[in-house]
């Protein structure tokens, strides 16, 4: 999902939007990553 916001980013040329595009791609990407690791644990008990 976060990955999607990455093109978007290296498009635009103002870089205060480019930095909150990319830092949100790696905060949601880091959200994903979490409750998949959750959802593996919760499957293995």
């Amino acid at each position: 999902m976060g990955t999607g916001l990455i093109p978007v980013a290296l498009f635009l040329d103002n870089v205060l939007l480019k930095s909150i595009l990319l830092g949100a791609s790696i905060v949601l990407n880091v959200i994903a990553v979490v409750k998949n690791f959750k959802e593996k644990k919760n499957n293995e008990l």
